[in-house]
């Protein structure tokens, strides 16, 4: 099944909520407990992929896969992800990203899940309220926000 994955970029005007490396921790703790035993994982490139390896280090049993984008289209990629993988990702900001996983029926996963977002993961380590762009501890240095 292929799945498109859109970009999101922040608003210029936004406000910006530094997530840190402990936080992310316990969230990545608390979601890894909901996730079902010998479960076959997926991350959405780039931060899914992160808290998708962090999950299998926290439970062995996950088996963690990795699927190429097969096609681009508008600057929209699509990746051929099996029926029976849970699609993680680190953020479900709007819900666009899991919108088409949603659709066709599968399993996702978030680490962090904004409240009021279109579709809500099947699994979430955490519903967020703030409305500040989250910044991921990997992304401090990289994007050269003040902090």
């Amino acid at each position: 099944m292929k799945l498109r994955i859109p970009n999101v970029h922040p608003d210029k005007q936004c406000t910006f909520l530094h997530i840190t490396w402990d936080v992310l921790k316990r969230v990545i703790t608390s979601l890894s407990r909901q996730i079902p035993e010998n479960a076959t994982i997926w991350g959405v490139p780039r931060g899914g992929e992160f808290i998708a390896l962090q999950l299998s280090y926290l439970r062995p049993d996950l088996e963690v896969i990795h699927c190429g984008a097969v096609e681009c289209v508008d600057g929209v990629l699509s990746y051929e992800v099996p029926s029976h993988a849970i699609i993680v990702d680190d953020i479900v900001d709007t819900g666009e990203t899991i919108l088409d996983a949603h659709h066709n029926h599968y399993a996702t996963a978030a680490a962090f899940v904004r409240a009021g977002a279109q579709v809500m993961p099947t699994f979430a380590g955490i519903v967020i309220k703030s409305k500040s762009w989250l910044i991921f501890p990997w992304e401090y240095e990289q994007l050269e926000l003040p902090k």
